[in-house]
C-alpha cells in the first residue's frame, strides 16, 4: 500500500513539472542574447540565416545565378563585398566564430531619400569580448581608414570612415545585450540601439510569430516578409510618378516567410503566407482554397520566357 502511494505521488509530482515546462516554454520571452530583439519594427524583410559561411560560399562563390547577376554594375560592389568577407572569414578565426555564431540575421528598412538600409546582427560567443570585436575591426581599418567612438544613449556606437568607399563603404557598428550590430547607415544603427532597450519587439507581433512557425530548420535561409512596410522598400528606384501607387499596396497580406534552398543552377524559395480574419487583404481570395496538380506545363510553349501559374480549387470564388 505505502509502494502504491509513493508510486502515484511521484507520478503526480512528475506531471505537474511537465506541465510546468511546457508553460514556461510557452511563455518564454526573448533573452537579452537574442539578435531579432534588435530589428526596428519598419523592418521590410528579415532574413534568418543559419550558417552564414556556407550561405556565402553556396550562394556568392558557386552559383551561377550569382554569377550572372554580378556581371551588372550595381551588384559588382556588393560581390566584392562579399568576397571580402570571404577572406576575412577564412583568414581570422575570431571573425568566423562571430559570423558563423547560429544564427544570425539581417533585416532590410527604407531609410528615406529613396535608399534601402541594411542591419547585420550577430550573437556574440561567450569568449569574444567588445573590446576583441573592435581590435580586430581596427586591425583591418589600421590603414584603410579611421574609427571614431561617440556616445548614443549612453552607449558606445563606432563609425569606420575608410579612405576608398569605391568598393566599401562606411559603415558603423556597436555591441549590446550580446548582440554585434553592424549597419552602412548609422541611423538604422541607432534605431536598433533604442529597439533593443524595448521589451516589446518584431519577434512579439502575432503575425511574425505565425510565420516563425512555418519556417523550415534544415535549410540555408529563411526570409521573413512584412507585406505592411515591403511596399515602401520596393518603391526605390521607381520613377516619382509610380512610387505613390506602389507605396499604398500595404493590403497584399500580413507576413510571410519563405525557405531558402540555394543550387548551383537554381534557388528555390517555398513558404507561406499569413492573413490574419480581422484583416482584409487581397490574399485573402485564397482562402478556403487547397492546391490543385499543376499541368500549365503541358500547354506553355517551349519559348516562353516566364509564367505564373495559379492552382485553385474553387476557381469561381475568384470570379
Amino acid at each position: 500500500m505505502l509502494k502504491k502511494r509513493l508510486l502515484y505521488g511521484l507520478i503526480f509530482i512528475l506531471t505537474i513539472l511537465l506541465f510546468s515546462l511546457v508553460f514556461l516554454n510557452r511563455n518564454k520571452k526573448l533573452g537579452p542574447g537574442e539578435p531579432l530583439q534588435a530589428v526596428p519594427f519598419d523592418a521590410s524583410v528579415i532574413m534568418k540565416i543559419n550558417n552564414f559561411e556556407a550561405l556565402l560560399k553556396k550562394f556568392y562563390l558557386e552559383s551561377g545565378i550569382w554569377h550572372e547577376l554580378k556581371s551588372i554594375p550595381s551588384y559588382q560592389r556588393i560581390d566584392y563585398q562579399m568576397r571580402f568577407l570571404d577572406s576575412v572569414l577564412l583568414s581570422i578565426s575570431e571573425v568566423r566564430q562571430l559570423l558563423t555564431s547560429s544564427p544570425s540575421y539581417m533585416s532590410l528598412h527604407y531609410t528615406g531619400k529613396d535608399k534601402i538600409g541594411l542591419l547585420y546582427l550577430f550573437e556574440i560567443p561567450n569568449h569574444l569580448s567588445e573590446r576583441k570585436i573592435h581590435t580586430l575591426i581596427s586591425h583591418f581599418v589600421a590603414k584603410n581608414g579611421t574609427i571614431t567612438e561617440r556616445n548614443y544613449d549612453g552607449k558606445k556606437i563606432f563609425d569606420v570612415r575608410l579612405l576608398d568607399e569605391s568598393k566599401l563603404r562606411n559603415f558603423s557598428f556597436a555591441v549590446a545585450k550580446n548582440i554585434f550590430m553592424l549597419s552602412f547607415s548609422s541611423l538604422l544603427l541607432e534605431d536598433a540601439m533604442r529597439q533593443i532597450e524595448d521589451d516589446y519587439s518584431v519577434a512579439g507581433q502575432q503575425g511574425f510569430k505565425d510565420v516563425f512557425l512555418t519556417a523550415g530548420k534544415n535549410v540555408d535561409a529563411n526570409i521573413f516578409l512584412n507585406f505592411k512596410n515591403l511596399p515602401k522598400s520596393f518603391s526605390v528606384g521607381f520613377k516619382n510618378e509610380y512610387k505613390a501607387e506602389i507605396r499604398s499596396f500595404t493590403t497584399f497580406a500580413d507576413w510571410g516567410e519563405l525557405d531558402v534552398n540555394i543550387m548551383s543552377d537554381v534557388l528555390l524559395l517555398n513558404g507561406f503566407i499569413m492573413s490574419p480574419d480581422s484583416d482584409y487583404n487581397a490574399v485573402s481570395v485564397f482562402n478556403h482554397q487547397t492546391p490543385q496538380k499543376i499541368t500549365a506545363d503541358e500547354l506553355l510553349p517551349s519559348s516562353v520566357a516566364s509564367c505564373l501559374v495559379l492552382s485553385v480549387s474553387a476557381h469561381p470564388r475568384l470570379r
